[in-house]
């Protein structure tokens, strides 16, 4: 719960655009991209910064709920504010 909260103050904004999935029995694979931008300074960058993920985030569904799940993700360079 203190990185949800710490996540929440380091970013102003933040967006999921999911652009796909596919199903091969339990197994759900969704690929998004994930926006964000930088509410403050982290390291050596800015506030005000965009940060942006490309994930594919894969579940493995049971009795109609997730039982598992595992998170690719590819981060692309920072933009400056």
């Amino acid at each position: 719960m203190e990185s949800l909260a710490q996540g929440r103050r380091l970013l102003s904004g933040q967006r999921y655009e999911v652009l796909g999935h596919a199903v091969d029995g339990e197994t759900v694979v969704t690929r998004v991209r994930w926006t964000g931008t930088l509410a403050t300074e982290a390291g050596p960058l800015p506030a005000g910064t965009g940060l942006e993920a490309h994930s594919s985030m894969w579940f493995t569904i049971r009795g109609g709920r997730i039982a598992r799940q595992e998170n690719y993700d590819c981060f692309t360079a920072p933009s400056p504010p």
